[in-house]
């Protein structure tokens, strides 16, 4: 973050519980069990924003987790998270600067345009970089 933006300086280290009010529980039901560590630092528009750490060998069941709540209509969208390497941050203004992706686990509308994807973790979910998509 600090060498793509020039921002980010203080990074504070957070607690579980402190990511439960920061995401809300339902998002919290969903992401917490898969997350190492989080942070979080002023960048941007973001007076607080989200840095996330996944437990890498656990981004699998997290996919698969997002779409079985997807599926039985807990959430009605993907995650609201932009994805790097093993990381995430909590906003998504900015995604294409940064080089990170949104992680869709719903198929392609027809006449959608998708351009930069990766194949993500579990099956049926892939990470995308929208032609000139801001949010």
């Amino acid at each position: 973050m600090r060498e793509k933006t020039g921002q980010c300086d203080e990074v504070v280290s957070r607690s579980m519980d402190e990511f439960a009010e920061f995401v809300g529980p339902l998002r919290a039901k969903l992401y917490a069990p898969y997350v190492a560590e989080w942070a979080t630092c002023e960048a941007g528009p973001y007076e607080r924003l989200g840095l996330v750490v996944f437990q890498r060998e656990k981004l699998t069941d997290f996919q698969r987790s997002w779409q079985g709540a997807m599926a039985g209509g807990e959430v009605s969208d993907n995650p609201d998270f932009g994805f790097g390497n093993g990381f995430a941050l909590s906003g998504t203004l900015g995604l294409e600067l940064l080089g990170l992706h949104e992680l869709r686990c719903t198929p392609v509308g027809p006449g959608e345009e998708v351009g930069h994807t990766l194949p993500a973790e579990a099956e049926g979910c892939t990470y995308v970089q929208k032609p000139g998509h801001h949010h």
